[in-house]
C-alpha cells in the first residue's frame, strides 16, 4: 500500500478516521547506518550496523489524544507526562511551531 501512496500522493495524504481528519505523509525508504561510533552509549548500540527500511508514512502533526482514541479506540497508555499523545490540535500546532 505505501508503495502504491509514493507513486500517487508525494504530498501529505489526507485520512479521517471517526471524523478526525489527519495527513499521513510517504516517506520513501533506505538504508543508513546506526549504532554508536564513539563507544559511550550501551551495549546494544554497538557495532555501527546498518539498516533499511521500507517505505512508510508518518503523521504531518503530533498525535493529539482525541486522534489517539479515535485510531485506538481508546485511551492512550499511561506514560510520563509528556510523553503520551497531546492534548489538542492547539498544542499540536504550539509543538510544531517550536520545531
Amino acid at each position: 500500500m505505501t508503495e502504491a501512496l509514493l507513486a500517487t500522493a508525494p504530498a501529505a495524504l489526507p485520512l479521517t478516521v471517526s471524523g478526525h481528519t489527519f495527513r499521513m505523509i510517504p516517506v520513501r525508504g533506505g538504508a543508513f547506518d546506526m549504532g554508536d561510533e564513539a563507544g559511550d552509549l550501551w551495549d546494544a548500540c554497538r557495532p555501527v550496523h546498518s539498516v533499511r527500511l521500507g517505505d512508510f508514512c508518518i503523521g504531518q502533526f503530533p498525535v493529539t489524544q482525541a486522534l489517539w482514541r479515535a485510531v485506538a479506540g481508546g485511551p492512550s497508555p499511561a506514560l510520563p507526562k509528556g510523553a503520551g499523545p497531546i492534548s489538542s490540535k492547539k498544542s499540536a500546532l504550539k509543538a510544531r511551531s517550536l520545531r
